[in-house]
């Protein structure tokens, strides 16, 4: 959550913003709730918890009920965990105050603010003490004061819970992948840094080390993204169907998070990541049955036909901390179908219909994981032996797409992309899958996918004529215009 700058007299210029428990929120949070309906089931960067703190509260922020606040009585302030029993004042000193605390907890690795709650001199939660509503959006008010005094900027979320004397306001701070954050006024430069109870501020050899930490951290998400497109090739030789084409997607959060194990989380996974891999049309995609397995910390999941984890045409692991990679499989038989030249044939459509529900899968599991921040993901596509081309079996005549070549091999096409906007279907993924499809469509000499066009529309006439119903329906869940002929590449 983002803005420029205070208003004018430091109040609040957006009023009347009110939640659904009449509670203030954000501007930010409105206009998600408004693009992205049903999304409170699925923790958000700006939804996030400390990890220690979701069996009390629950999965993300927006799950936090006034009995879960209850439970925070008892707890003692550490460093992913501070209590207020007063709002901050809104003065120079309180501005000051709370732009400290912000940027303290984001570089002490992540935590939540509870303005309403008071403690002893050990930092011991005794009781809960709301706040009187006021006429001013405190979220609104935070989250500028955070936008101008502490930079690099932060990811921010907030919510007020209402009980009947008041009101308890939390501020999610996640983990940030841009720390060390300074706070900056006309005569300073600090960097404030929360550690146990204590705030304390970063000396210059430190705040060298967290710059050196920011850096090195591109390169490990790099190297982790290599390592999860190696996991797709024991996948890929695990597999009992004779496949010979795979496509491999994988996904690493830049901020990884952590699934406890336990008992149930098998049956959880298992009843939605079926109907992620079934929401787009695909190849097989209503023949397949999948499952979901416990494997050496992560998840396994499979479409073997007897359960097992030897799986027959999808196989993939979903690690627990929210990276995970996945790997589809095709027969592309040159045998029945005219003009490939031989070679085995991947056709289009059946490479986008995956790209969506694999990418979908991977960024739920990444968020709830508690995965913050933007995702590094990685596309390619195994070529066998002799090459591949790229066909349309939507047309009467099947065989090679007209103007594309033989593939000897195709590269591997990486992107940063926000885990938690692609998440739900909808443009941003639409627009994440054009980026991966195209470039791997580049190595036949394609140079775009035909079924989604530049303004992020599905062309239903590129897709087989048995799926062009199920395109629209999605188009509508998704927000998403559906052209019946047209888009580049139409012949």
């Amino acid at each position: 959550m983002q803005t420029t700058a205070d208003p004018p007299g430091d109040t609040a210029s957006d009023q009347g913003l009110v939640s659904n428990n009449c509670c203030p929120i954000t501007k930010i949070e409105r206009v998600r709730a408004a693009i992205a309906p049903g999304r409170d089931n699925l923790p958000m960067s700006s939804d996030w918890l400390p990890p220690r703190l979701r069996p009390l509260l629950g999965p993300g922020l927006g799950a936090v009920t006034p009995e879960a606040l209850g439970r925070l009585v008892g707890l003692v302030e550490d460093t992913d965990l501070e209590f207020k029993s007063a709002p901050y004042e809104m003065t120079e000193g309180g501005r000051k105050e709370l732009a400290n605390d912000l940027a303290a907890l984001a570089n002490g690795g992540g935590a939540l603010l509870v303005l309403g709650v008071e403690q002893d001199s050990a930092g011991l939660a005794t009781k809960l003490v709301p706040l009187r509503e006021s006429d001013l959006d405190i979220g609104l008010w935070a989250d500028q004061v955070s936008a101008s005094r502490v930079h690099p900027s932060l990811t921010i979320g907030y919510r007020a819970v209402a009980l009947s004397e008041g009101l308890v306001h939390l501020f999610s701070i996640p983990p940030s992948l841009h720390a060390p954050h300074c706070v900056a006024s006309a005569e300073t430069l600090r960097y404030p840094v929360r550690n146990g109870r204590q705030r304390h501020y970063l000396t210059e050899s430190g705040v060298a080390d967290r710059y050196q930490r920011r850096f090195i951290g591109l390169s490990d998400r790099s190297r982790a993204l290599d390592e999860e497109l190696a996991a797709a090739e024991d996948v890929v030789n695990r597999a009992e169907g004779k496949f010979q084409i795979w496509l491999k997607l994988a996904l690493v959060p830049d901020v990884p998070g952590e699934i406890p194990l336990r008992g149930e989380l098998t049956r959880e996974w298992e009843e939605w990541v079926p109907k992620v891999l079934k929401d787009f049309p695909a190849y097989n995609d209503q023949m397949s049955r999948y499952h979901v397995a416990l494997g050496f910390r992560s998840l396994i999941v499979h479409d073997s036909l007897d359960s097992r984890i030897d799986h027959w045409r999808l196989g993939g692991r979903l690690e627990l901390d929210g990276a995970g990679v996945l790997a589809f499989g095709y027969l592309g038989d040159p045998e029945q179908h005219i003009n490939t030249g031989g070679h085995r044939i991947l056709y289009d459509e059946f490479l986008i219909g995956d790209l969506i529900n694999g990418l979908g899968l991977l960024t739920q599991h990444c968020l709830r994981a508690g995965g913050n921040g933007n995702a590094q993901v990685a596309a390619t596509v195994e070529v066998p032996s002799g090459g591949l081309v790229v066909g349309q079996p939507r047309w009467s005549i099947q065989g090679m797409l007209e103007g594309t070549r033989v593939a000897e091999g195709v590269g591997i096409s990486r992107h940063t992309i926000s885990a938690d906007a692609c998440a739900q279907p909808g443009r941003d993924r639409l627009a994440a899958v054009r980026l991966l499809a195209g470039d791997l469509l580049s190595a036949f000499g394609q140079p775009e996918p035909l079924q989604i066009t530049d303004e992020l529309q599905l062309v239903k006439q590129q897709f087989l004529q048995e799926w062009r119903d199920r395109v629209g329906a999605w188009g509508v869940r998704a927000g998403v215009e559906c052209l019946e002929v047209g888009g580049s590449g139409t012949r």
